[in-house]
């Protein structure tokens, strides 16, 4: 997966632009070998152009979203296994630096569901997690899916 490279200051005042708020309410649904990972933006999105989703520690970006109506992303995970991710909001200061809120962080599950081919003894369609019910419902849309830039 592409990974946008920028220069990021973290939690601090530049001039008169401040850290946006970070996201809230971090939420992951378990699927087969991935987990949809929710979040809502904070109550006051004044300033946030977009999300940056870590994955496996909070210096490995694995997304990043420039749509902050978007949030939402489906993460790789083994059968039965689990990965640590991390989600922040990020405001846009120029073309290539940002300053980022703190990353919120969160420990996400894959179901027990494996694939199996067919003709090898079993198969299985897997599960695709849904969106937990009150996704839609958040003023800020989440009617999105992560697109990388």
């Amino acid at each position: 997966m592409p990974i946008d490279t920028f220069q990021v200051t973290p939690q601090i005042s530049l001039g008169a632009r401040r850290a946006p708020r970070p996201p809230r309410s971090l939420i992951s649904q378990a699927g087969t070998q991935k987990a949809v990972l929710t979040w809502s933006g904070p109550e006051d999105n004044r300033g946030v152009d977009g999300w940056r989703v870590f994955v496996d520690d909070d210096l490995q970006v694995f997304a990043t979203i420039h749509d902050p109506a978007t949030r939402k992303t489906e993460i790789p995970i083994s059968a039965s296994g689990s990965r640590f991710a991390a989600v922040s909001s990020f405001t846009r200061i120029s073309k290539t630096k940002f300053i980022e809120s703190a990353r919120i962080p969160i420990v996400l599950t894959a179901n027990t569901d494996k694939f199996v081919v067919t003709g090898t003894g079993g198969e299985t369609s897997g599960v695709s997690p849904s969106s937990p019910p009150e996704y839609s419902s958040e003023p800020e849309g989440g009617r999105g899916d992560r697109e990388i830039l």
